[in-house]
């Protein structure tokens, strides 16, 4: 997401190649495990639009081996469509259709509703580019997070994390919640979350609850986290 101040003009970074080995010494011992980590499959399943799940690691598929065996956490690697989309998909795109009802039925909500998205994730901005929150529902661990995601190109996201949270106490008071912060060391990007655990996605009787806890949660990162993001 980017997401320029006035009078600010979009800059693009430039690609450049690396050697792998000098961040992985083997790819067994090394940069296999590190890919497993659960902050960076979960990066990677964002990339590709699945909930990955580690089956196996260094595992001989017939004459290779495959250093990450992964399956698809909803629907345990079969793909169940109608139409041409997964039944997966069609669940999140039905859930966050639903919930962007939801927020259009409270207009007082300073969150911009989106267009439904068929991944298991939803993003608002928040006034800064790098900067964003996040709506996240995860089948596999039965939970959802309202969180704020950096990954900022002007500062270091792991400086920028820090600063925040020399200011927890008032910013979880002007939220109204406790939080999380996960700096994901392994990762390129830093996390502040709220997370509601034990929830099941496909309990459509439920998803009020569910709305108003999200709803909730992103107004309160939005009103804690807006103006300070933007004075970093």
């Amino acid at each position: 997401m980017i997401e320029l101040r006035e009078g600010q003009m979009a800059s693009l970074g430039k690609l450049e190649k690396v050697d792998l080995r000098e961040g992985w010494e083997t790819e067994a011992q090394d940069f296999t495990p590190w890919l497993a980590r659960e902050e960076n499959l979960e990066e990677l399943g964002r990339a590709i639009g699945l909930e990955l799940e580690v089956v196996a690691q260094e595992q001989h598929v017939g004459p290779y081996r495959a250093d990450l065996v992964c399956k698809d956490a909803v629907t345990q690697g079969t793909t169940r469509a109608t139409g041409d989309m997964p039944e997966r998909k069609r669940l999140y795109l039905r859930y966050w259709t639903e919930f962007r009802e939801f927020l259009l039925q409270h207009p007082g909500m300073p969150l911009r509703p989106q267009k439904p998205s068929s991944d298991h994730w939803t993003t608002y901005a928040i006034g800064r580019s790098g900067f964003w929150l996040s709506a996240v529902a995860s089948i596999e661990k039965q939970r959802l997070g309202a969180e704020m995601f950096i990954r900022t190109r002007d500062m270091d996201p792991k400086e920028a994390s820090r600063r925040l949270e020399k200011d927890r106490q008032a910013i979880e008071t002007d939220g109204g919640f406790p939080l999380e912060w996960q700096e994901l060391p392994d990762a390129k990007g830093s996390r502040i979350v709220s997370y509601l655990t034990g929830v099941q996605l496909d309990d459509e009787k439920d998803w009020p609850r569910q709305f108003e806890w999200l709803a909730n949660r992103l107004e309160g990162l939005d009103r804690a986290l807006r103006k300070r993001v933007r004075a970093l």
